[in-house]
């Protein structure tokens, strides 16, 4: 009598394929980005609060990464705003002041009527004269920086933040002058004087500028707080 077994095993295998086509396919594993996993239905509230939590603990990455999840998820949110500043305040508060300085003028540009504008113009002229590579190198930060310091100084003369901007100005204004004569130097050896002739009154140009600055007659540990003073929420 034939075998059996190979009807029995085309039967099984038929069986098996009418099984499988009538099972909904499940869907491949995929990785779950950090971004996506700490925003997906999660409340503006508790965004709010792990950001402010890791800030406060000095985790500045952490606090950077939720701060911006809280903006980006919820973009006409109330602290939506707040969370764009305190993400260009963690870049500061980890010495990444090339990338706080964008961040902070970028807030300027797109919150021109923020109240925590006065702020943002202050860190954005800190942040540029903190990224300033020193003496010799491109001075294009140190100029930003002043124009910054001489944009809230104007706009917000009452300001606390205008006051440490009036701390920080003459120091913007001595590296500059700094700059101009460190490159006279180089042209008076490149026998260019003309070149140098120019470059030296540039830097004194700046030195009297610096000299005309008036002082602040205040004690540097009630300044500190204030031009390092947040916006709160």
């Amino acid at each position: 009598m034939p075998s059996m077994r190979p009807l029995l095993l085309s039967i099984a295998l038929i069986a098996g394929a009418a099984c499988s086509a009538s099972k909904p396919k499940e869907p491949e594993p995929t990785e779950i980005k950090a971004a996506s996993a700490r925003s997906v239905g999660t409340p503006q509230q508790v965004l709010l609060t792990t950001a402010k939590d890791h800030y406060a603990a000095g985790l500045f990455s952490l606090a950077k990464e939720s701060f911006l999840g809280l903006s980006e998820s919820y973009p006409t949110g109330p602290y939506a705003e707040f969370a764009k500043l305190k993400a260009a305040d963690s870049s500061f508060e980890m010495s990444d002041y090339v990338e706080s300085s964008k961040e902070y003028e970028q807030f300027v540009q797109s919150h021109p009527s923020s109240p925590s504008l006065d702020y943002a113009l202050f860190r954005t002229a800190r942040s540029a004269e903190l990224s300033s590579g020193g003496i010799g190198r491109d001075a294009s930060p140190l100029e930003r920086s002043l124009g910054f310091y001489d944009q809230l100084i104007t706009k917000f003369p009452e300001s606390p933040f205008a006051l440490a901007a009036r701390k920080h100005k003459p120091e913007v204004l001595r590296l500059l002058a700094a700059h101009e004569h460190f490159v006279a130097d180089y042209y008076i050896a490149q026998e260019a004087e003309n070149a140098a002739d120019a470059r030296d009154l540039a830097g004194d140009s700046f030195l009297k500028k610096a000299e005309k600055v008036p002082p602040v007659r205040v004690f540097e540990e009630l300044l500190s707080p204030i031009s390092r003073r947040p916006p709160r929420v």
